[in-house]
């Protein structure tokens, strides 16, 4: 059996103190040491499938030695092992499992959940919370080349589909796990979809015009403001918040939008204030205002023709190239990529434009 699933660990310490399995970053030798290997580790996370290049990246094998219970069969000798990489959500793509074995000290250990003994908890940044609605009535379809894409497809939801662990995070009782996602509502109080303008194509959204990006990094802050104030909070009964001075305790009550109180119900009935785990302080207090919504009519559709044709010509190029070299002589391969230049890869550009234009009246 193989196992493709992979994360790589680093440790960051200003000593250059190691810990097994992971490459120590000293802030010191930045960008010398281990963080080259950091930031491709970082490239090769991000790398989606087709859209982004592959990276390759290499680890000793002694860091697999002590990930499983039967250590992995090599071949003889003990050099490097490299491996080419794509998007780690490709297979995993919400590691909250990772990050809470490491925490608690091993996957049979388990942290404290309530109120009052939480001490550690992971905390989920997820910018596409993902959402899918069922297609009523159910259209089979039979053809091969069909076929292939929905089982990539089911493969692909299949190891996104958590719902226990994302049902920790939603628990109100649960003080282990947290999660973090935008959120962007109208004028008149209505939740939009999609909160942040990248979140449009697949989560490419971004490429299409600065201001999405704008959008997004500021709506980011303004969310992140609120998780921290009215969400990101502990019982005043939990140690690591308790206060005992009476007026630095009422400064600090978590408090709604309309000044109430907000209160944890203890098993035995009793009504207890929260306190934040990290209290905004000076500027980080003062509200970050909403930010000018962007829109999809910002985008100059010729101009971004022109871009998507040039990368569309440049792919099927290069696959034609690589990947069907040897399978065609000199003279088909150079009609077939002079077809593709010329008529074909037009099509394939009309077709993207048209999902674009759909998905930028999305933007709003």
């Amino acid at each position: 059996m193989y196992e493709h699933m992979d994360h790589m660990q680093f440790a960051l310490s200003w000593t250059g103190r190691e810990l097994a399995s992971a490459r120590s970053l000293v802030p010191s030798e930045s960008p010398q040491g281990e963080w080259p290997h950091l930031a491709s580790a970082a490239l090769a996370s991000g790398a989606f499938p087709v859209g982004l290049a592959p990276r390759l990246l290499d680890r000793p094998r002694s860091d697999y030695s002590a990930r499983h219970t039967c250590a992995p069969i090599w071949p003889v000798g003990d050099p490097p092992y490299s491996f080419l990489c794509v998007d780690g959500g490709l297979m995993n793509n919400e590691p909250l499992e990772l990050a809470r074995t490491y925490l608690s000290g091993g996957a049979a250990t388990h942290s404290p959940q309530s109120g009052d003994e939480a001490h550690r908890a992971v905390v989920l940044i997820d910018p596409f919370p993902n959402t899918a609605a069922l297609t009523e009535p159910y259209q089979s379809d039979a053809r091969l080349s069909a076929l292939v894409l929905n089982i990539f497809s089911a493969l692909k939801n299949q190891a996104r589909f958590k719902p226990q662990e994302l049902e920790l995070a939603a628990s109100p009782d649960v003080f282990s796990r947290f999660m973090i996602a935008p959120s962007r509502k109208d004028e008149i109080g209505k939740s939009m979809d999609p909160a942040i303008a990248s979140g449009v194509m697949g989560g490419f959204g971004g490429f299409l015009h600065e201001s999405f990006r704008r959008h997004d990094f500021q709506l980011g802050r303004r969310n992140c403001q609120a998780f921290l104030k009215w969400r990101f909070c502990l019982p005043a009964i939990n140690p690591i918040v308790a206060i005992e001075d009476p007026s630095l305790r009422e400064q600090f009550l978590v408090r709604e939008p309309d000044g109430r109180v907000q209160h944890f119900k203890t098993t035995d009935g009793k009504e207890v204030p929260f306190l934040p785990i990290i209290p905004l302080v000076g500027k980080a207090a003062i509200p970050i205002p909403k930010p000018k919504p962007p829109s999809g009519k910002e985008i100059q559709l010729d101009a971004l023709r022109k871009l998507v044709k040039s990368r569309v010509e440049r792919v099927g190029a290069t696959i034609i190239r690589s990947d069907l070299d040897s399978l065609l002589g000199g003279p088909t391969r150079f009609m077939l990529e002079k077809a593709w230049t010329w008529r074909l890869a037009a099509s394939v550009t009309d077709k993207i434009m048209n999902v674009i234009v759909k998905q930028l009246a999305l933007v709003r």
